[in-house]
């Protein structure tokens, strides 16, 4: 009876951590502050909301056409830095080639895609989330 006793409590409490595990996991680790396209970049402003030093970031990019149609960059936008829990930074990226494919653009859509932690670990939106968990747009809607 013991073992029984036992056996059904670890079930429980790995149940009740792995749920635990999955909401913290499924948290966007940063809170997005501005999002820019002028001038000739693209400037992402964000803050740490990990508890955790991100040591790299890679965000998904769809520049917006007049039609509000989304136009996704090839390639992830991706920067290595030492952002500490709680500490804002804003990085750029040139973006003037943009117009020239595109035209005019109206918008930008950003997502992430991946974030480092200087523990080694890393954190990946859901993948049936990717575009939505962590968004940010300058979408007029």
């Amino acid at each position: 009876m013991a073992k029984t006793t036992f056996v059904r409590k670890a079930i429980l409490t790995f149940g009740i951590f792995a749920s635990l595990s999955g909401l913290a996991l499924a948290q966007c680790p940063i809170n997005y502050v501005k999002l820019d396209n002028r001038s000739g970049k693209l400037t992402i402003k964000f803050q740490n909301a990990s508890q955790q030093t991100i040591t790299g970031i890679k965000f998904g990019v769809a520049y917006l056409d007049a039609t509000g149609d989304p136009h996704d960059e090839p390639q992830p936008y991706t920067a290595s830095l030492r952002l500490a829990p709680t500490r804002a930074t804003s990085i750029d990226w040139p973006n003037a080639e943009v117009k020239q494919l595109y035209g005019f653009y109206d918008g930008v859509e950003v997502w992430l895609v991946k974030v480092a932690f200087a523990d080694g670990t890393t954190w990946q939106p859901e993948p049936d989330k990717i575009r939505n968990q962590c968004f940010m747009t300058t979408r007029k809607r």
